[in-house]
């Protein structure tokens, strides 16, 4: 039983390394969506987003090709993957911490 409690031990330790490394990426990549103004006939973009104070604001990206546009959209999307993942980590971690919480108990008999 130690034998398993030790390998349940390696894969928490590995979950908080991996949850840790997909916080650092997540916190990398600008939060929120591309909104797209037209004014007197062109085009500038802005990102949206929700502030600690619970209201939109903006930030002003000016005029952008197609090519910035895109890789602005790839980054967002790349944020929304690295929320899920950060989210099954969590779950993961805290499996590994019932099991370790409870196999312990078990030994002690």
């Amino acid at each position: 039983m130690d034998m398993m409690l030790d390998i349940v031990h390696e894969e928490l330790e590995n979950s908080i390394r991996i949850k840790d490394r997909y916080k650092k990426a997540f916190f990398k990549l600008p939060k929120g969506s591309l909104s797209k103004k037209i004014i007197d006939g062109h085009e500038y973009y802005y990102l949206a987003y929700w502030a600690p104070s619970k209201k939109v604001k903006t930030r002003y990206l000016g005029k952008l090709s197609e090519a910035q546009i895109q890789k602005y959209q790839d980054k967002i999307r790349k944020r929304r993957e690295y929320k899920k993942l950060i989210k099954q980590a969590e779950e993961q971690i805290k499996f590994y911490q019932k099991v370790l919480k409870y196999g312990r108990k078990d030994t002690i008999r």
